[in-house]
């Protein structure tokens, strides 16, 4: 019996009604597809409705896992904890009012597949009801991405000048990548999209498969969509200054901001009343200043958008010719000993002051410290927003032994230390650091 799973299938939930539906769309196209092996993981943003006995019932009977966070606290929260408790290759990002069109599955699949530098795949939304307010948001997202007409799979990298945006109801991300990047950055809004831009820049591409289509519910109310357009507009303008996005130098950091081809949505509005046309317009008119409004309120007063900056070393001392290195225990496992800097601290100072708080040594103890040109930065879901990790190489007295402060600490072999982390680019740069060490001590 198979325990590795092909994908991990990840619905957000929060007081959605139309769940039992969405499974049931979820597990037809599964079912079609079953040479694959699967999870499925629901995860309640601590709801104020609780599951209905029928949801239950259909869960149990098709193994499907659910969990339910304490407090409220968003889609990025609620993503990043489906991937601490999923075990898939590829982990399916949907939400509970979506429907998937048939085949889904079989299409990703092949897509991952085809692209071997692929790090993120995302497919088209489609409106399930005709509706103004639910064909508008569908076509507004289209032209601006210019998905619009698109019927064939594009790739992209950072440096393409034109590429679309990925829709958070209908992505996936491979379990690796996402272990190098970071997890999802709170937000309120945009958090996809940040996703994709640190996916991209950490040299892997993204891949628009317009045959990967769900059909996605939206509430037909006005003022909803308008606190929703100022609320994106909030989270596109943390995330411009999270990333230090100043110049629109491309398509893609304007397509958000309101220069989608609008005009061109007469078009698909032919045939459609003059009561029908006037409601889809108001809503742009209402979309593009609300969302313009709240970009200007982050902008002004906001300034909490800041990279922290983090210092960890690679403490090492030599014993009968052989290299170990001492780690400290956290709730998460053995890491790097080390922290994030203080205002107005010193890479070297920082961590200094680290050593001694987490596990006693002073700088007495210290035969060798330099800092190295390693750096890491990725998303942080504890600093929510993006870690700078500066790596330092320390060799401690053969006589200094550290005592239990703030934390437990342990020495590992050479070996022990090259397995260390699930962070996949700061294992390759602990690993780098390790090989100049040996040559450096004759090793």
């Amino acid at each position: 019996m198979k325990t590795k799973k092909d994908f991990s299938i990840v619905i957000a939930y929060y007081n959605n009604n139309t769940i039992l539906e969405c499974l049931m769309w979820l597990l037809e196209d599964l079912k079609k597809s079953s040479r694959y092996n699967y999870e499925i993981l629901i995860v309640d943003d601590s709801s104020k409705y609780p599951l209905s006995k029928p949801v239950l019932k259909f869960m149990k009977k098709n193994k499907i896992n659910y969990f339910k966070r304490e407090k409220n606290a968003g889609i990025s929260e609620v993503r990043n904890t489906a991937i601490e408790l999923t075990k898939g290759d590829i982990i399916v990002f949907l939400d509970a009012d979506c429907y998937i069109k048939k085949g889904y599955f079989n299409e990703l699949y092949r897509t991952f597949n085809k692209f071997k530098r692929c790090g993120m795949v995302y497919g088209k939304r489609e409106a399930y009801h005709d509706l103004p307010f639910e064909r508008f948001r569908e076509l507004k997202y289209q032209y601006k991405s210019g998905k619009y007409s698109e019927k064939k799979i594009k790739e992209f990298n950072i440096k393409d000048k034109d590429f679309y945006l990925v829709s958070g109801q209908n992505m996936a991300i491979k379990r690796k990548v996402i272990r190098e990047r970071g997890y999802f950055i709170p937000n309120s809004g945009c958090e996809d999209i940040e996703m994709q831009y640190l996916i991209m820049g950490a040299g892997y591409t993204s891949v628009y498969n317009p045959k990967l289509i769900i059909y996605h519910e939206h509430p037909h109310k006005f003022w909803h969509y308008i606190k929703k357009a100022f609320r994106y507009g909030r989270g596109f303008q943390r995330f411009k200054d999270r990333q230090g996005i100043r110049l629109l130098r491309n398509r893609y950091y304007r397509i958000y901001m309101g220069y989608g081809r609008i005009f061109e949505k007469f078009g698909s509005l032919k045939g459609k009343g003059l009561k029908y046309k006037i409601e889809v317009w108001i809503m742009e008119i209402g979309d593009f200043l609300a969302n313009k409004l709240g970009r200007f309120i982050e902008k002004v007063f906001n300034k909490k958008n800041k990279v922290s900056v983090g210092a960890y070393g690679l403490i090492y001392k030599i014993k009968n010719n052989k290299l170990s290195f001492l780690v400290a225990k956290y709730s998460d496992g053995y890491g790097l000993i080390g922290g994030r800097l203080e205002k107005g601290e010193s890479i070297e100072g920082g961590f200094i002051r680290e050593l001694k708080e987490e596990v006693g040594l002073e700088k007495k103890d210290i035969v060798k410290l330099f800092r190295t040109n390693k750096k890491h930065s990725f998303a942080s879901n504890r600093a929510k927003g993006m870690e700078l990790h500066q790596f330092l190489i320390i060799k401690l007295q053969n006589n200094a032994e550290p005592i239990e402060k703030e934390v437990k600490f342990k020495w590992l072999s050479e070996n022990e230390m090259k397995r260390l982390t699930k962070w996949v680019k700061t294992q390759e740069i602990i690993n780098e650091i390790i090989g100049g060490i040996k040559e450096n001590e004759n090793l």
